[in-house]
Order: C-alpha cells, then sequence, then structure tokens
C-alpha cells in the first residue's frame, strides 16, 4: 500500500503560477527551485530554537546537501515534527546513507 500526503503550500494564487512557468533545473523531479525552504520553516511554525529560518539554513548549506532541505522539512511534517532539530536528525540520517530516504513515499506493508 502506498501512502501520500497533501501540503498546503504558502503561495497565492499568482505565486503559484509563476512557480509553474519557472523554468526546469536538471532534475525535474526536484522541487528546490519553486518553494524556500525558509518559507516552509516559517509557514508551519517550526520550533527555530532562537534563530530565523535564514540562519538555519545557512547552517545547514555548510553541511549537507541543499537538494536535501526540501524533503526532509517536508518528511518531517509527515512524521509531524514541527522542529528544525527533527529535520537536522533527518538530515544527519540521509548524510549518513548517502542519499535521501523518504518515508512517505515507501511501500509500506502494513
Amino acid at each position: 500500500m502506498i501512502f501520500l500526503f497533501a501540503l498546503e503550500f504558502p503561495f497565492n494564487d499568482e505565486e503559484h503560477r509563476k512557480y509553474l512557468a519557472a523554468p526546469t533545473r536538471e532534475d525535474p523531479r526536484s522541487i528546490s527551485s519553486s518553494v524556500n525552504p525558509s518559507d516552509l520553516l516559517k509557514y508551519y511554525g517550526f520550533e527555530l530554537a532562537d534563530q530565523t529560518p535564514e540562519q538555519i539554513i545557512k547552517r545547514w548549506e555548510k553541511q549537507y546537501d541543499p537538494d536535501w532541505f526540501l524533503p526532509a522539512i517536508l518528511e518531517s511534517l509527515y512524521q509531524g515534527r514541527y522542529k528544525a532539530i527533527s529535520v537536522e536528525y533527518i538530515l544527519i540520517s540521509w548524510q549518513r546513507r548517502g542519499k535521501k530516504f523518504i518515508i512517505l513515499l515507501q511501500n509500506l506493508n502494513v
């Protein structure tokens, strides 16, 4: 059985159209070109430990692949963990494996 979920992204109709018209990057499956990770951290009210989302993203950029930020944030949302540290734990886990490992896209045998 495959489990999927929908997220309400933080844009109005005008912005949504703008993102749909944006040129694609090398990997068309990447959502990195359309949504800013710091916007998602703000929109969903992540606990940020007295830092701004921009500071957190800047720190992550020094340690992790930036293409992993949005999937890690989405994975954290899926797990119901609304803390920046939870996203960082996901990034650490993926870095150890050398790849993204997204639970929400896996086949789950229940």
